[in-house]
């Protein structure tokens, strides 16, 4: 065994060196996923009802603040979609909506009521009332060690009540759709610039 062990310690040597550089790349991957993992945005698009209103939340979950920059909001009449200008910095003065358009900073865990989805549409210049059956809303928004923005996305159908009238909005998905790769990320970029007229 010991003829043995001295005949191929060479190999043995180099077969137990390639092991532990492989568990130590196993194990840098492993930190530097985990890393990447906590250094990710993470923003949640929501409808909460607020008195007869359904309005429109944004929560920062990310492990930093982020600066809200923009909405987008994609409205779908059938068969075709509309795009619409982003809205931000309304001059929405409602004091009963404490936070109500509010873009800028938010801090981390911390929530803003960006408006009802009405308002919202206003601002861009369409109604509910147009026959849309479904809206999807992306945010955007600066994150500090990123050099693109970031964002997410959230689908909402759109309902009328036959009783009442009353259009009624609900999410399509039970999460909203984070943004980041920089394909995408790249596309809001260059939103943003339209937006600005660079």
């Amino acid at each position: 065994m010991l003829q043995w062990l001295n005949q191929y310690s060479g190999a043995l040597n180099a077969l137990f060196n390639l092991g532990m550089v492989t568990i130590w790349l196993v194990y840098f991957n492993l930190v530097v996923a985990a890393y990447k993992r906590q250094r990710q945005t993470k923003l949640i698009i929501d409808c909460v009802q607020h008195g007869e209103a359904q309005d429109c939340v944004v929560i920062n979950m990310s492990p930093e603040p982020v600066f809200l920059d923009a909405i987008v909001a994609s409205v779908n009449h059938g068969d075709d979609k509309t795009y619409l200008q982003p809205a931000r910095h309304s001059d929405h003065t409602d004091k009963s909506h404490e936070n109500s358009f509010r873009f800028g900073a938010l801090q981390q865990g911390k929530m803003t009521n960006i408006g009802s989805f009405d308002e919202i549409l206003r601002e861009s210049g369409i109604s509910l009332d147009d026959g849309c059956q479904n809206l999807e809303l992306t945010v955007v928004a600066v994150y500090g060690p990123e050099d693109l923005p970031v964002g997410c996305s959230r689908c909402f159908a759109i309902k009328r009540d036959e009783d009442t009238s009353k259009l009624s909005v609900s999410a399509e998905s039970s999460i909203s759709n984070q943004i980041r790769s920089r394909k995408d990320r790249r596309k809001l970029e260059n939103l943003l610039r339209e937006r600005n007229g660079f």
